[in-house]
């Protein structure tokens, strides 16, 4: 579940996106209780999205040579390439399945995997399933990848879950039913979309006093939109988060006292609680929002641009402090050697 809890974030992280394609619901197994669907076309599309990428690109030629990197490295164009991602679970740490429809270059991904830690290979019917080691958060996880067809590639972290990932998809194993919460029908214009059920094995507090959790972000006919929907198991939750997000709307409002722009879209969000369910949704044009995400990107750069100067002149300032130093009485180099010393067992 604590997957979950990252992809949701990563959901809120989405500001104003494009048309969706719906969630296949037959392609989820049954027995998930939390799904991620994201629109990858529709991202791609976004007017906001191209005119932050350009803004970025221009201003940082790093950025672009990420794209290019990871071009390199899995032939995949991430501004065409790439068509959606689904990703569910049935709840734990570290549990899940990825479907990632893509323009892939399969005999490139198949010779990576290769050359992976830990590489074997395994066959599942007319199924070709890879596994072996990746690091992930600075941990070596496992992952067991297979092709279900030539554009849709499945990931988990397990051979076994692959499997079953792969029997849903053929109609082997059942996958959610038209009625089940999780297939529910989503608003018109969203691109991602984050659910969850039976959140009780939740890593976040707030959501394992919760019974279910919906989120849509998205755009439709010009207004980017931000829908919210959480089921909490008491009243007394629900008016807890309540207070919790109008208090980040009051921050909102003092940070940007003097930006008239950034007050009418934070005003714009909206909260409210019936019983044991909270609501929050937020609607403004897109353009206005785009306007407000090119102000924070800028920052963005600014803040980094002047993290980086600073660390040039601390190095450079130590550089010149040791170097005005004679020989073996640096006070620097004393105390690192004092550190060593205290730290270092001596030998026997």
């Amino acid at each position: 579940m604590r997957m979950f809890g990252w992809m949701a974030v990563a959901a809120l992280g989405f500001a104003a996106l494009a048309q969706a394609a719906p969630l296949d619901p037959k392609q989820v197994a049954a027995e998930a209780k939390w799904v991620v669907e994201v629109d990858v076309d529709a991202l791609v599309a976004s007017s906001v999205v191209k005119d932050l990428y350009e803004k970025c690109t221009a201003k940082t030629p790093a950025a672009g040579k990420f794209f290019d990197k990871v071009k390199a490295q899995t032939g995949l164009d991430l501004s065409k390439d790439v068509h959606s991602v689904t990703l569910y679970g049935p709840g734990g740490d570290h549990k899940g399945v990825m479907l990632v429809n893509a323009a892939f270059d399969q005999k490139l991904l198949e010779e990576k995997a290769k050359a992976a830690p830990d590489y074997t290979s395994s066959t599942y019917g007319s199924y070709q399933l890879s596994s072996f080691t990746k690091k992930i958060h600075g941990k070596k996880r496992p992952v067991t990848a297979a092709f279900w067809k030539p554009e849709v590639l499945v990931f988990a972290g397990s051979v076994d879950e692959v499997k079953s990932a792969l029997d849903v998809l053929d109609g082997k194993q059942p996958g959610l039913s038209a009625g089940a919460p999780l297939a529910a029908e989503a608003a018109a214009g969203t691109i991602v979309l984050a659910r969850a059920i039976d959140l009780s094995g939740a890593y976040c507090p707030v959501l394992k006093q919760s019974e279910s959790l919906n989120l849509a972000v998205g755009e439709n006919a010009g207004e980017s939109f931000f829908a919210g929907k959480l089921v909490t198991k008491a009243p007394e939750t629900a008016e807890q988060v309540k207070q919790v997000v109008e208090g980040f709307r009051a921050l909102g409002l003092l940070r940007h006292g003097d930006d008239p722009e950034a007050l009418k879209l934070v005003n714009l969000l909206n909260v409210k609680v019936a019983d044991k369910t909270v609501e929050v949704e937020f609607h403004a044009p897109a353009a206005d929002v785009a306007k407000q995400a090119e102000k924070a990107v800028e920052m963005h750069l600014k803040k980094a641009a002047e993290a980086h100067h600073r660390g040039h002149k601390e190095k450079k300032a130590a550089a010149d402090k040791k170097a005005k130093c004679p020989a073996d009485t640096c006070p620097a180099d004393k105390k690192a050697a004092a550190a060593e010393k205290t730290t270092t067992p001596e030998k026997q």
